[in-house]
């Protein structure tokens, strides 16, 4: 009996391992989208819009949409594209259908407007819930503009994915998919995104898609395409290793809870949280990363462009204030050492060497209580100052948007005259004087005595009564600042020493 059971379960072995390539071929040649196409997605508008997904090799696949009808080929790996024509803007639901053969996939209630992709680091995990609960005393005027956010014509989608991925993926994880900025809603999903689509409809009057897509404790590198960062390393050692990042995410993250990139493989989160979503068409990308400098945003920017084939629109967040060790006392500015003063101004930078990218001052937005706070609750300023950038940058709305920037120096006698872009209607004083500013004489660096003397304009002179040689404004991980425009804009940080 034995060798006439173990022939038959030889044989059954055998059918198995004939049968199962063959079953993995029927299930993934069933028409599929992947899960950035729900219910109640948002297309954007005035571009060609990509529709892509899986199907059997060979097979034709239709997409109809409004008055468009196109069709794609399945090409050998059951990979599917097509593109519908530019769309107008519409906030009546239509269905978005696709098919394939007798197989048929049909999306409710999409609507055509702007599509924002939203996130970076853990700023983007503050939800809407934990932001009303520590700002409840703080700002009592926050809740009630919350309430007001009950929009249909707003969708969110929150990527998912529970890990970074050493390998390139199709498709991401998303618990909702698309949904509406409802009350019930917004609770859980992150208050920048948010405020900053709240603003925009506002402004806008027409639908708002954003997708948020973010990691607690990630670095740069991780979000950057490994080959794109490997030819940037020059072939160099990629792995990231930063010992001021890793104490800092050992103590806000639970590694291997989903909120702690322990992989530092340049790439993963490229692999697992963004080429899932390429090419879906956006406007733009509002990203906010901690470590990122001048150089690795532009490289992020450049790359993910050219991956998605688009220029969108670049709106870049300043790191936010935050310092075990307070606010800086000693105005010699060669003690110094973190780098968030150079990474912010780098970020600056990027305004004038890359077309359509903007920057939007946040250290001004620490938390008072407790400076060494890396996740301050009020994000309400973070979205509003977004939103004001892609207002006036990219939808072309005439207000006062951008913080003040450094222009030039002029020295008059023992005083320095400095002038500012973007002031806005005017320059004002927060607090009882004119602080953040240190001067050197050539002899010592010293906080400089300091008046807004125009429109656009500081006037400073050094305690000593010496000639100023150079002067550096909210130059520390925590600064102090006081000038803003009279709507509400920080000066950003610089230093003119170069």
């Amino acid at each position: 009996m034995k060798p006439k059971n173990l022939t038959l379960l030889k044989i059954t072995v055998l059918t198995l391992s004939l049968l199962l390539p063959l079953y993995s071929w029927a299930q993934s040649s069933i028409l599929r989208l992947p899960r950035i196409f729900t219910d109640h997605a948002v297309l954007q508008r005035d571009v060609e819009v990509p529709i892509w997904g899986w199907a059997a090799p060979g097979a034709d696949v239709r997409i109809t949409f409004k008055d468009q009808s196109v069709s794609a080929t399945v090409d050998g790996e059951g990979k599917w594209m097509a593109r519908l024509s530019a769309l107008s803007a519409d906030a009546t639901g239509a269905e978005l259908t696709v098919s394939s053969g007798s197989e048929k996939i049909i999306l409710k209630n999409v609507l055509v407007g702007e599509v924002w992709l939203c996130g970076g680091r853990s700023q983007w995990t503050i939800s809407v819930s934990k932001m009303l609960a520590a700002m409840k005393a703080i700002d009592p005027t926050l809740e009630a503009e919350v309430a007001q956010i009950q929009y249909p014509s707003v969708r969110m989608i929150a990527v998912n994915t529970k890990k970074p991925m050493l390998e390139p993926q199709s498709d991401f994880e998303s618990s909702k998919g698309w949904v509406e900025a409802t009350q019930s809603n917004i609770s859980s999903y992150p208050a920048i995104s948010v405020i900053f689509a709240h603003n925009l409809y506002k402004s806008l009057n027409i639908p708002i898609g954003v997708i948020t897509n973010n990691w607690g404790g990630s670095t740069a590198p991780l979000w950057i395409r490994f080959e794109a960062f490997e030819v940037f390393s020059k072939g160099g050692a990629v792995a990231i290793a930063d010992a001021n990042y890793e104490k800092e995410s050992a103590a806000h993250h639970k590694q291997g809870a989903g909120d702690y990139a322990d992989d530092k493989r340049p790439g993963i989160l490229w692999n697992s949280h963004v080429l899932p979503l390429v090419p879906y068409a956006i406007r733009g990308l509002a990203w906010y990363l901690d470590d990122i400098d001048g150089p690795k945003a532009e490289l992020l920017i450049n790359d993910w462009r050219q991956q998605w084939g688009q220029e969108f629109a670049v709106l870049l967040n300043q790191v936010h204030p935050a310092d075990k060790a307070g606010k800086l006392a000693d105005p010699d500015m060669s003690k110094v050492k973190t780098p968030a003063p150079k990474n912010r101004e780098g970020l600056m930078d990027l305004e004038k060497k890359l077309s359509r990218v903007w920057t939007a001052c946040n250290a001004d937005l620490g938390d008072e209580v407790d400076m060494s706070n890396i996740h301050p609750a009020n994000k309400r300023p973070v979205g509003e100052r977004l939103a004001l950038l892609a207002r006036a940058k990219v939808y072309g709305e005439e207000i006062p948007h951008h913080s003040p920037l450094f222009k030039e120096m002029q020295v008059d006698g023992n005083k320095a005259v400095l002038s500012f872009n973007y002031p806005g209607g005017g320059l004002v004083c927060h607090g009882e004087k004119l602080e953040g500013f240190a001067v050197h004489d050539g002899q010592s660096w010293a906080w400089a005595e300091a008046s807004i003397t125009g429109l656009d304009q500081v006037t400073l002179t050094h305690p000593s009564g010496g000639v100023p040689q150079k002067v550096r404004y909210a130059w520390a991980a925590y600064p102090t600042m006081t000038l803003y425009t009279k709507e509400g804009l920080p000066a950003a940080p610089f230093r003119t020493d170069r």
